[in-house]
C-alpha cells in the first residue's frame, strides 16, 4: 500500500485488527479520531518511519509498527519487547499472535487491492474474440457453477454461448450484465476448474457466486503481502 492509498478509513481498520488480535482496546480506540490520522500522515510526510506502542494481551510492551520505505510503500507489523522472564512464558503466545495480526492485515490488504482493481475496470467492450465467464446451472435456477467460453454472437443486451457440457452441447442466452469475468493475461484472479486470469466485470454477481461457493479463487495477483 502506498502513502496517498492510506486514508481514513484504512487507518480505523489497521486499529480494529490490532484490537482484534493483539488487544489494547482503550489506546487503541483512543486514536481513531481524523485529529490522530492527520498528525500521523504529517509525521509521514517529513519521517521515513513511525513507531506506535500500544498494550496488548501479551505485556505492556507491544507495539504496532507502521513503516513507510523509500518507494513510499506502507508495511504493518506486531512487535514486543518482553522480559527475559515473559520470553520464558510467552514466546508461543507472542508468535502466534505476531503471525495472526501479520495474516489479518495481508487479507485486508489483499482483498482492499482487489477490489480496488474491480472498480477500475473500464466499460467493456464485448469481443467475440474474448472468454467470459458467467454463472450456470444445468437445471435452471441459481448457479451452482461457472461457465468459461468465447461467444458465438453479441447483440445490443444479450449474448450467444455455445459450449460443451458433459456429453451434451448446449447453448445459452446471457445478458450483458451477468458476465462477471473476461479473460485477461493482466487479470486480478485465477478460479478453480479454469485456466489463465480474469478481470471482473460484474461485483456483486462476482460476490454472489463465490459466497454460494459456485466460484472458488485460486491465486490473486499483483498484491501486497506482508512478512
Amino acid at each position: 500500500m502506498k502513502l496517498k492509498d492510506f486514508t481514513y478509513e484504512i487507518y480505523l481498520a489497521i486499529l480494529d485488527i490490532y484490537i482484534e488480535v493483539c488487544g489494547g482496546q482503550y489506546l487503541a480506540n483512543s486514536l481513531k479520531n481524523e485529529t490522530k490520522y492527520n498528525d500521523l500522515i504529517s509525521e509521514f510526510e517529513s519521517r521515513s518511519s513511525i513507531e506506535r506502542r500500544f498494550g496488548s494481551n501479551l505485556c505492556s510492551f507491544s507495539k504496532l509498527w507502521i513503516r513507510r520505505d523509500w518507494d513510499d510503500t506502507l508495511t504493518f507489523s506486531f512487535d514486543s519487547k518482553l522480559t527475559s522472564a515473559e520470553r520464558r512464558r510467552l514466546a508461543v503466545r507472542e508468535k502466534e499472535m505476531t503471525e495472526k495480526f501479520n495474516a489479518r492485515i495481508s487479507e485486508f490488504l489483499t482483498t482492499r487491492d482487489l477490489f480496488q482493481k474491480i472498480e477500475q475496470v473500464d466499460r467493456h467492450q464485448f469481443s467475440c474474440k474474448n472468454y467470459y465467464m458467467f454463472g450456470f446451472n444445468y437445471n435452471g435456477g441459481t448457479p451452482d457453477e461457472v461457465i468459461v467460453e468465447k461467444p458465438t454472437s453479441i447483440d445490443d443486451n444479450t449474448i450467444l454461448f455455445h459450449f460443451d457440457y458433459g456429453h451434451k452441447s448446449l447453448s445459452e442466452y446471457i445478458k450483458k450484465e451477468n458476465i462477471i469475468a473476461v479473460g485477461d493475461e493482466d487479470g486480478a484472479f485465477e478460479v478453480a476448474g479454469w485456466n489463465g486470469r480474469y478481470s471482473v466485470l460484474n461485483k456483486q454477481e462476482f460476490l454472489k457466486l463465490i459466497q454460494s461457493g459456485a466460484l472458488e479463487i485460486k491465486k490473486c495477483h499483483g498484491f501486497v503481502e506482508v512478512d
